[in-house]
């Protein structure tokens, strides 16, 4: 897929994303290790978007840095 395609592909997912977390904005409960708090689901929803896109970005970095190692 060229470059072109996959920045539409991108601009749709997160277009779908933005509109299913706005559709959802009431609060539930987020449990952590030493307690637990209310969060809108809207940041819940948008900060695990935000963190997978990271973590992909991340290894996608490091999959570059180590084929090039590997060819020199």
């Amino acid at each position: 897929m060229n470059y072109r395609g996959f920045a539409i592909l991108s601009l749709i997912f997160a277009v779908i994303i933005i509109v299913f977390a706005v559709a959802n904005i009431d609060p539930v409960p987020v449990n952590y290790l030493f307690g637990e708090a209310q969060w809108p689901l809207i940041l819940v929803i948008l900060g695990s978007a935000l963190l997978g896109f990271l973590i992909s970005a991340l290894l996608s970095a490091w999959q570059k840095v180590a084929r090039k190692k590997s060819k020199s």
